[in-house]
C-alpha cells in the first residue's frame, strides 16, 4: 500500500469515528440523565469538521507525518494525567524525534499541507477523544447497586457549585437518592438495573 492509500484509509476511519462520536453525544444531549449542555455537541461538531478537513489535507499531501501530531499529543496528555510531571522528559524526547523525522522526510512544497493537516487533526481528534471519554451519565443503575458520577461539564454550570452524592436503598430491588453537581441537585430512583425517575431541581 502506498502512503497516499494509507492516508485515505486513515482519513476515512478518523472521519467516520468523529461523526459517530458526535452523533452519540447529540443523542445523549437529549437525555436528562447526562446533564449535557448543547455546547458539548457544538464543540464535537466543530472537532469533527476539523478532523475531516485535516484528513483531506493529509490525503492531498500524500504524507503520513500529520497523523503523528494527534497521536503524540494524545499520548502526552494521557501520560500527564497518569504520571504527572514525570512525563515531561519523555514528552520532550518524543517531540524532538517526531520533529526531526518529519523535517527529514517531507518535501518543501508540501510543508504547509503537512503543518495545516497536523494542526487540524490535533485540534479535531484530541478534544473529541476527551469528550468521548468524559461522556457518562449522572446515574447508572445496576442490579446490585447504583453508580453516581458528575460529568466534567457540570463543573462549568455554576462557578459556586460543588459536587457531592448521597443515596439510600428502600428495598433490595429499588434505590433512590440524590447527587449534587455544578450547583444542581439531581434526584433519582432505580428499580434494579432500570432508571425509573430522574429529575433536577
Amino acid at each position: 500500500m502506498t502512503r497516499k492509500t494509507v492516508a485515505v484509509a486513515l482519513s476515512a476511519t478518523a472521519g467516520c469515528a468523529a461523526i459517530y462520536v458526535t452523533v452519540v453525544l447529540e443523542a445523549h444531549q437529549h437525555q436528562p440523565v447526562y446533564a449535557m449542555p448543547i455546547t458539548v455537541v457544538i464543540v464535537a461538531g466543530v472537532c469533527a469538521a476539523l478532523t475531516a478537513i485535516g484528513g483531506l489535507l493529509s490525503v492531498r499531501s500524500g504524507q503520513l507525518a500529520p497523523w503523528l501530531a494527534p497521536v503524540a499529543t494524545a499520548i502526552i496528555m494521557y501520560g500527564f494525567l497518569v504520571a504527572g510531571t514525570l512525563i515531561l522528559l519523555p514528552a520532550i524526547v518524543l517531540i524532538v524525534l517526531v520533529s526531526r523525522r518529519t523535517q527529514s522526510s517531507r518535501r518543501r512544497e508540501h510543508d504547509w499541507l503537512n503543518a495545516g493537516a497536523a494542526v487540524l487533526l490535533t485540534l479535531g481528534l484530541v478534544p473529541l477523544g476527551l469528550l468521548a471519554l468524559w461522556d457518562q451519565p449522572v446515574v447508572e443503575c445496576f442490579p446490585g447497586g447504583v453508580s453516581l458520577a458528575a460529568p466534567i461539564w457540570t463543573s462549568f454550570q455554576s462557578t459556586s457549585g460543588h459536587s457531592g452524592a448521597s443515596s439510600s436503598s428502600s428495598t433490595p430491588q429499588q434505590s433512590s437518592g440524590a447527587i449534587t453537581a455544578g450547583g444542581v441537585t439531581y434526584t433519582f430512583t432505580c428499580s434494579g438495573p432500570h432508571l425509573v425517575r430522574f429529575a433536577s431541581g
